[in-house]
This record gives C-alpha cells, sequence and structure tokens, in this order.
C-alpha cells in the first residue's frame, strides 16, 4: 500500500472520531469534572502559545500572528458569553452542565468549512506552485483568516474551560442550587 493511501488510511477515520467527539460535547448534560477541565485547559494553554509563536515566526512581515491574537481574543469573549448561556445542576449527587448547543455548533460548522475550503484550495494550487516556488506553498499554510479560525476555537474553549472550571471549584454553584466538589 503507498504511503499517501496509508496516511489517509489512518488520518481520515481519526480526524472523524475527533470531530465526532466535538460534536458530541456540545449537546446534551455533560458531567463537570474538575480534573478533565484542568488538564484541557492547561493543553489549551500550551496550543495557544504555539500558534502564537507559529503566527509571528515570520516576523512583522506576516499578519498570520495578529490573527491569531484576534481570534484568542473573540474567542475569550464568546467563551464567557456561552458560560453564560450553560445551565447548571446536581443530579443523583453528580455536577452537570449543558452547554449552549448553538455557539458549538456554529464554531464546529466554522472549523470543518475552513478546513474543507483550505485543503481544496491548497491542494489544487500545491501541484502547480511545488514545481515552482515552494515558498508559496509555505506562505498559504500561514492564512491569517485560518489561523484567526483556530484562535477563535482555542480562545472560545479555552475560556469556556476554564469558566466551568472556577464555577467547579467555587461557590458560584450553589447559586443554582450545585455545591462545587
Amino acid at each position: 500500500m503507498p504511503a499517501g493511501v496509508m496516511i489517509w488510511a489512518v488520518a481520515a477515520p481519526l480526524a472523524a472520531f475527533m470531530v465526532y467527539r466535538r460534536v458530541r460535547r456540545n449537546f446534551g448534560r455533560q458531567p463537570l469534572r474538575s480534573g478533565r477541565l484542568a488538564v484541557r485547559s492547561m493543553f489549551l494553554v500550551i496550543v495557544a502559545g504555539l500558534l502564537l509563536m507559529a503566527g509571528f515566526a515570520g516576523g512583522g512581515s506576516s499578519m498570520a500572528g495578529w490573527g491569531v491574537l484576534a481570534g484568542l481574543a473573540a474567542g475569550g469573549i464568546l467563551g464567557m458569553a456561552g458560560l453564560r448561556m450553560t445551565q447548571f445542576e446536581t443530579v443523583q449527587g453528580g455536577h452537570w452542565y449543558t452547554p449552549h448547543p448553538g455557539i458549538g455548533l456554529a464554531l464546529t460548522a466554522l472549523m470543518l468549512g475552513r478546513l474543507a475550503y483550505r485543503f481544496f484550495a491548497v491542494r489544487a494550487t500545491a501541484a502547480a506552485v511545488a514545481a515552482s516556488d515552494a515558498s508559496v506553498l509555505a506562505n498559504l499554510q500561514r492564512s491569517p483568516l485560518t489561523l484567526s479560525i483556530a484562535g477563535l476555537l482555542i480562545g472560545y474553549y479555552l475560556a469556556y474551560n476554564v469558566g466551568l472550571l472556577r464555577m467547579a471549584r467555587h461557590d458560584a454553584l450553589n447559586v443554582v442550587g450545585v455545591k462545587p466538589e
């Protein structure tokens, strides 16, 4: 089996599983687990830092770094708004939250749409450009719009997870009848 086919055979199901898990977390009641939220938050901080470094790696000539910053800021604001629309409850001794499905669905659709567009745009351009100038293909990978959407997603989930973590650890859940762990 050729290496290209093998990569697709592994990457496509893995990507589909990751998208399924992301979409599943946008709907219905979810358990409020402080440990998982803390690990996710730390992971997102690391990814945000790496994304910022990658965005500003080209120096001041590229808008990619500013796109990442704008996306992180907008995502943080959207995450706080999503947290306000989240419902919290205690059922059978467990703490649960129900995220607003519209925000998660819109962000997932935005991400998938941009990834599909970038896949087809880069794929069509790659064959024509690779023979003449490889640096053009490298610049296509640092699109400010793509990086701002990535920053939006990371900023949203970072702000949302940190907000959930704060709710789980403080007395804020007592307001809605949920006691923190």
